[in-house]
This record gives structure tokens, sequence and C-alpha cells, in this order.
């Protein structure tokens, strides 16, 4: 009977020391444990954080795609208006031409507006002159009479385009010999019979 105590004695001390081992165990389970729930609470945190800025930049986003839009539209806009301003000018320029013309016929002068090689008349216009079919390379080459010539076509060219109800022309003829001043008087009193000169 003693070993049997003795058995059961030392059976308690095992099973004891496996307590303590097991509860130790335990605790470094629940001290692991504790760490990974702060861990996954980190992590939610973080997630949720993730969210949010994902969130954000969502919106951020959609912002950025509407002003995008709106750009865009302006700039199509803009592209449109450009066009029909362009083409309009144009249309003005060979009206322009075809009234300059008339006027350039009565005093013996060829003349041109077109835009410097290369470009658009939205970049400008340049004037090319020739008197007796002789094209002259730039109005400095003019005489005085001739640039006074050019200068009326023009003028009376564009003022024809959008007529005024009076124009007032001080000494235009200052530099013209008789004949183009004739010619410069008999044009606008053709031309110009519902304005005041």
């Amino acid at each position: 009977m003693e070993e049997e105590i003795e058995s059961i004695r030392k059976q308690i001390a095992e099973d004891e020391a496996e307590v303590i081992q097991l509860s130790k165990k335990l605790e470094d389970l629940e001290i692991l444990l504790a760490t990974k729930e702060e861990d996954l609470l980190a992590a939610k945190d973080n997630v949720t954080n993730a969210q949010l800025n994902l969130e954000e930049f969502r919106s951020q986003m959609r912002a950025h795609d509407e002003e995008i839009k709106q750009l865009q539209k302006k700039i199509d806009d803009t592209k449109k208006d450009n066009q029909k301003k362009k083409e309009s000018l144009e249309k003005e320029v060979n009206k322009l031409k075809e009234d300059a013309a008339q006027y350039r016929k009565m005093v013996s002068l060829s003349a041109k507006l077109e835009p410097p090689p290369g470009m658009s008349v939205l970049d400008g216009l340049e004037v090319k002159v020739a008197f007796n079919g002789k094209w002259k390379e730039t109005l400095q080459e003019l005489s005085g009479g001739q640039r006074s010539l050019v200068a009326l076509s023009l003028v009376l060219a564009m003022l024809k385009f959008k007529p005024a109800p009076i124009y007032i022309l001080d000494e235009v003829d200052a530099a013209l010999d008789l004949s183009h001043t004739q010619n410069i008087g008999h044009m606008i009193k053709k031309h110009f019979t519902t304005s005041q000169t």
C-alpha cells in the first residue's frame, strides 16, 4: 500500500508539474494572444485609415475628373469659337480684297492682302502692291502719292465693308496728283452715297 501511495504521490507530483507547465504555456499563449489582438487592432486601424484615405482620394479624383471635363469643354468651345472667328475673318478679308480691287482699278493699282508666309490671317496681314503691273517688295519703295493711294484704297474698302454715317478725310489728297485726286473723289461719291463726306 505504501507503494501505491508513493505511486499516487508521484503521479500527483507529475500531474502538478504538468499543470504548472500547462499553466505556463497558457500564460504564454494568453500573452501571445494579447499581442496578436493588439496587432489586429492596429491593423484594423490601418485598414480603416487606408479606407478613409482611399475614399478621400476617390473623391478628389472625381473632382479632378469633373475639372478636366470642364476644361476640355472650354478648350473645345474655344477651338470652335476660334475656328468661327478665323472663317469669319477670312470671309471679311476676301470681301475686303474684292472691294479694294474695285478701287484699285480706278487708280491703276494692284494690291493683295495676304498673311505672312507660314501664318494665318489671325497672325496678321501684309499688303503687297503693284503699280502698272510691277510688284513692290515693300511699301517703302512707294512714293508718297502711291502710299496715299494704297492707304485710301484700304480705308475705303474697310469703310465699304463696315459703313459709317459720316467720314472726315482731312487732306487725304495732299500727296496725290490731280487725276488721282479726281478718281478718289469720284470713287467716294459713287460708293458712299448714303454717307456724308
